[in-house]
């Protein structure tokens, strides 16, 4: 064998067999991955944890007044870095959307949707929160809305002490005797809770400029008011 310049033997030999050992570890780590059968593929995802289901929302009513509390619509929380004091409560408002706006529904899955849409609406214009306390749907169901120790945004300059209860349905619609019974009945723990006379429930018409709500709303109002006086 030829010795190599430097006096070494064999040099040339072991740098082929060197060669030779990088090229067949660089192929075989070029392999492709092997993928597993599909029965054994389906057995392999089966085993792995799944993802947490998202929270859903059930309908969770008060134990004294049978009111669906605000968890029952939505799970998001209000910027309360925004929000004011509502103060020593003086005044209960009855009001209505515009019919182009109003709810017609009566079950549970459609009064959730258009809540949680009146939500989102009301964030994108600037508000902290949807704009009411409460809601009375056609059924005579009543929803917490706004938590009470925050102010309204529905009655501007008129906030202060005020308890904003939406009558959902269009205003050129007679309310349902469900809804109104849920009205009164609503209207009556709310000034019993906050020592709010009769006289102090009033149609948002009569604090702010506007037209609504509807004039069924409005002798609803005028009834109450009258049964103080007997």
């Amino acid at each position: 064998m030829k010795r190599s310049a430097n006096g070494n033997l064999f040099c040339v030999p072991i740098l082929i067999l060197a060669l030779t050992g990088c090229k067949k570890e660089a192929t075989e780590s070029a392999a492709p991955t092997p993928v597993p059968p599909p029965g054994q593929q389906a057995q392999i995802e089966a085993a792995l944890p799944s993802a947490p289901s998202p929270p859903r929302l059930r309908p969770v009513r008060d134990a004294t007044y049978g009111i669906y509390m605000r968890g029952s619509w939505t799970l998001a929380a209000p910027d309360e870095a925004r929000m004011k004091q509502i103060g020593a409560v003086t005044t209960i408002t009855l009001c209505q959307e515009p019919a182009e706006a109003a709810c017609v529904a009566v079950d549970y899955a459609g009064v959730v949707d258009y809540l949680e849409s009146m939500r989102k609406t009301a964030i994108a214009s600037g508000m902290a929160d949807i704009p009411f306390h409460f809601a009375v749907d056609r059924a005579g169901g009543a929803w917490q809305l706004r938590e009470l120790k925050y102010e309204g945004e529905y009655a501007p300059g008129r906030s202060v002490g005020n308890v904003g209860v939406l009558v959902l349905g269009s205003p050129y619609a007679p309310m349902t005797e469900y809804q109104r019974q849920g009205t009164r009945k609503l209207i009556g723990v709310l000034s019993q809770k906050f020592g709010v006379p009769l006289r102090g429930v009033v149609a948002r018409d009569e604090i702010v400029r506007g037209d609504l709500p509807g004039a069924d709303v409005k002798s609803l109002v005028a009834e109450i008011r009258r049964a103080q006086m007997r």
